[in-house]
């Protein structure tokens, strides 16, 4: 399990990083202590700055579906959603202004 944290570039590598450890050193340390680690280095984290944009709960899976193919090639994108208080929300690069893409996704527009 460590080493699908290491080697995946997904929330258990961000976190990895954020404690500030070196995700290629530890792949190091495991293979010299007779970890069995996959050829070459962990998938590399993608450390553009992003930014949380709240949506509407009820239409996320629609702003899911329709978003991605608007924001430019290679942009992060992510979402997450809190049922208990019915809350949404896309991530993207700090760049997008994302708001206008959401309110055409809503509008049905392209």
């Amino acid at each position: 399990m460590l080493v699908a944290l290491i080697w995946h570039a997904g929330y258990g590598s961000w976190l990895l990083h954020a404690l500030d450890v070196d995700r290629a050193a530890l792949a190091l340390q495991l293979a010299a202590a007779g970890v069995a680690v996959p050829p070459g280095e962990p998938e590399p984290l993608d450390l553009r700055p992003q930014k949380r944009v709240d949506v509407p709960y009820e239409h996320l899976m629609k702003i899911v579906a329709e978003l991605p193919p608007r924001l430019p090639e290679g942009s992060p994108f992510g979402f997450n959603v809190h049922h208990e208080t019915r809350r949404a929300w896309i991530v993207v690069g700090e760049e997008i202004d994302a708001e206008p893409l959401v309110a055409e996704v809503l509008a049905g527009s392209s």
